[in-house]
């Protein structure tokens, strides 16, 4: 385990578990400079999930917050690849992010769906493999309304759509 990953594991698990130290103990001025740092990388991390994921953010905010939390427990030291490293943790989030935000009854019902979107199409532009994703959902127009800045309204699913990811993006009816 690198230097970084054992930082972001103990101040993690000192935020995440507060009874692993009291909490009026006043943190030393080495155990400060640490925390700040192990801030700073988290805060990298997440901005960098921001430009990966910005439609996603848009459907979900609190993707970000979930994101986070995610971080803190499981923090990562792992190259990115040929994926941004935005991408990358996006990636290695997918599965969580996911389940939560279809968990979530305050969440736009397609949030997830969003999260699949450019997931996919993200890892399709970087590393050339065509991908597919199904979904019950026109995402192709809602993806439209939030690269318009706006939030579109709950879509009614329908028989469902079918994307394929390769040099563009393309969808028909299922």
């Amino acid at each position: 385990m690198d230097a970084y990953t054992q930082l972001l594991e103990s101040y993690g698990d000192r935020l995440l578990n507060p009874a692993h130290g009291s909490a009026g103990d006043a943190f030393d001025p080495w155990t400060e400079a640490l925390a700040a740092l192990a801030e700073s990388f988290v805060e990298k991390r997440v901005g960098e999930l921001k430009r990966a994921l910005p439609l996603t953010i848009r459907a979900a905010p609190s993707v970000l917050v979930r994101y986070r939390r995610f971080l803190m427990a499981r923090p990562s030291s792992d190259d990115p690849g040929v994926y941004t490293p935005g991408l990358a943790e996006g990636l290695r989030a997918w599965s969580t992010l996911r389940a939560e935000l279809a968990a979530d009854a305050r969440e736009a019902e397609y949030a997830p769906w969003i999260l699949d979107y450019e997931l996919t199409l993200g890892a399709s532009r970087a590393d050339g493999a065509p991908r597919h994703l199904h979904a019950p959902v026109p995402l192709h127009e809602l993806v439209e309304v939030l690269v318009g800045g706006l939030r579109p309204t709950e879509p009614e699913p329908g028989p469902g759509w079918e994307y394929r990811f390769a040099d563009r993006v393309r969808w028909r009816r299922r």
